[in-house]
């Protein structure tokens, strides 16, 4: 499954791991080329109340967000590998549910998450990604750790949507480090040494800010330290250097 996501961040340009070994078909390119850039915020939404519903621990939780940034950079997609659908690329012929089943997000989360509870409460300490990779059971199972720092970043963003608390996001028990959100800076990055700046409006995050500007979120945050690093602080209407 997550031979989708690495062809689309190869399409890209971003640097994902090691592609899958069988071919792409036709249609597996048209569909990744329809990957929009970044998450859809009502599939991040929706991935968050049903974490919230069934009261998961903060690894569970991070490895939802990384699993579906792997997979579909968390949009509901009705094309995939194979027949992988949705938001995670779930297959029916292996079980998930029907197409119109997985292609509900709170269905296709609930689903993800009846794995991925038991296999954090069998695995104690068990890693956000060491959770999603025994989920999914990717082939290329590496590659979910490097969205811990959007995962966190998107907890905090989906709480602050829909209003609705979580003991996670202050510090409550769980498996991974919980995004703790830190105080706004005076200002942001962009000084007179910036090459280049960039000033965020409603809706940007870290992730979409560097990748729509060709660089690293880790460039970004290194160039910006006054932005924590789940950019929970990303102030809207402060320039910060690119």
């Amino acid at each position: 499954m997550s031979r989708l996501l690495a062809l689309a961040l190869a399409l890209y340009g971003v640097q994902a791991g090691p592609l899958m070994k069988r071919g792409t078909v036709p249609d597996d390119e048209n569909c990744i080329a329809s990957i929009p850039p970044g998450p859809d915020p009502a599939v991040v939404n929706a991935i968050y109340l049903a974490g919230v519903a069934q009261n998961v621990n903060m690894a569970v939780m991070q490895a939802t967000y990384e699993t579906c940034m792997q997979e579909t950079r968390c949009n509901n997609i009705s094309c995939g590998d194979q027949d992988s659908v949705g938001v995670f690329q779930q297959r029916p012929s292996m079980g998930w549910g029907s197409v119109e089943q997985i292609m509900d997000v709170t269905y296709s989360t609930n689903q993800f998450l009846a794995q991925a509870i038991p296999f954090s409460a069998n695995n104690p300490g068990a890693s956000p990604d060491g959770i999603a990779q025994g989920v999914q059971r990717a082939e290329a199972g590496n590659l979910y750790a490097q969205h811990i720092e959007t995962a966190n970043q998107l907890i905090q963003q989906a709480a602050a949507a829909t209003g609705v608390s979580w003991g996670g996001i202050s510090g409550g028990s769980g498996g991974g480090s919980a995004p703790a959100p830190a105080p706004p800076p005076p200002s942001g990055g962009g000084g007179s040494g910036c090459s280049s700046t960039y000033t965020p409006v409603p809706g940007d995050y870290c992730w979409l800010i560097a990748n729509n500007n060709g660089i690293s979120v880790e460039s970004f945050l290194a160039k910006n330290p006054s932005i924590d690093s789940g950019c929970s602080n990303l102030q809207v209407g402060v320039a910060y250097c690119l």
